[in-house]
């Protein structure tokens, strides 16, 4: 689902925006999709996961002009627990698969993101480039007295550069175009809520090519061995075309990164990484909102014959993940900063 669709499964009257942007389909396409019946155990036992439509899925609006590029300035080399900076990814992954593992509890298993596309919009003589911004939150109930909700908002879109700045200037700054005879909206729009609970239906969450209900995750492999074989077994039973290591880097990533498993599994599926052939260390990063880290990245070939690579940025003080950044042929395509995971016993702010 792109993010036009998202706002539309929220708003009565469908807005212009993103639709069909193949960017957007590619960041958010697993959000309310796919639900079935389950109600499942989480941890720790004495909880129910009440699944609904959530999905791994942002915060506040970055005001300004974003230079994309490499991940903001240059970050202070950030240490692990120990105090000295990891020297390699895999030094960096086993550092927070450490920090990941502790367990928590709450009413909510909450993720918060921002979702950042780049487009190129104008006219054809001037073009220039816009960041295209969604945030989300999405608050699953780990009880059924309460009410899993997800919470929409498309954030004001923003000149990527000063010279892109001039360009949107000059075409008048709009806040709304047209790219390929669909309509592409840039104001910033209201946060708007949904209630996703529903007496017969559940939430399943994509991993592998498939989609796995919150019991199947809960009994996922805490041994990285026997994670990655579980893994590979799921790529061949769903035919999957992707490239081996990458395919486990991605599935990694999203264990690691926003699923609701238990510690153990998070904790396995960084080790995996770890371990998972062509992942290297980038070296010292901020994301988009200046928080430092360490990057590690994989790089594939796609469709198109272009380099693709995808960057995770970790604070490895805390194993906490940061942010996810697309880049083809070393340009900047899309991001999506993790602001909060967790559980919580806070309750939504409508």
């Amino acid at each position: 689902m792109n993010i036009d669709e998202m706002v539309r499964a929220a708003r009565p009257e469908p807005p212009a925006g993103w639709a069909q942007s193949s960017g957007g389909q590619r960041v958010l396409d697993d959000v309310l999709k796919n639900r079935r019946v389950a109600t499942v155990r989480s941890r720790p036992a004495t909880r129910r996961l009440v699944l609904t439509g959530l999905a791994p899925a942002a915060a506040a609006a970055v005001a300004g002009v974003l230079v994309l590029g490499q991940s903001g300035p240059p970050a202070p080399s950030p240490t692990g627990p120990d105090g000295a900076a990891p020297k390699t990814a895999r030094d960096l992954l086993l550092v927070a698969a450490e920090r990941s593992a502790a367990a928590d509890d709450g009413r909510y298993w909450l993720v918060v993101r921002e979702h950042g596309e780049l487009r190129q919009l104008g006219p054809a003589k001037r073009p220039y480039h816009m960041l295209l911004r969604l945030q989300d939150e999405q608050w699953q109930a780990t009880r059924a007295a309460d009410t899993s909700q997800v919470f929409f908002q498309r954030l004001a879109a923003t000149p990527v550069t000063a010279a892109d700045r001039a360009a949107w200037q000059a075409d008048g700054s709009p806040t709304r175009w047209t790219d390929g005879g669909v309509a592409v909206e840039g104001a910033a729009g209201p946060r708007t809520r949904r209630d996703i609970d529903h007496p017969n239906r559940s939430r399943t969450y994509p991993l592998g090519g498939t989609s796995l209900t919150a019991a199947q995750l809960e009994a996922l492999p805490t041994d990285p061995a026997a994670l990655r074989r579980w893994l590979l077994k799921l790529f061949k039973d769903v035919g999957m075309a992707e490239q081996t290591d990458y395919a486990l880097f991605w599935s990694g990533r999203h264990l690691a990164f926003d699923l609701p498993v238990p510690p153990g599994v998070r904790a396995a599926a960084y080790r995996m990484l770890a371990d998972v052939k062509g992942v290297t260390l980038l070296g010292p990063a901020t994301d988009r909102r200046g928080r430092p880290g360490l990057a590690v990245a994989c790089t594939r070939t796609g469709d198109n014959g272009k380099a693709g690579q995808t960057s995770l940025i970790i604070d490895p003080r805390t194993g906490q993940a940061l942010a996810e950044e697309d880049r083809t042929a070393g340009e900047l395509t899309r991001y999506t900063i993790l602001l909060r995971t967790g559980y919580t016993d806070e309750a939504p702010v409508r």
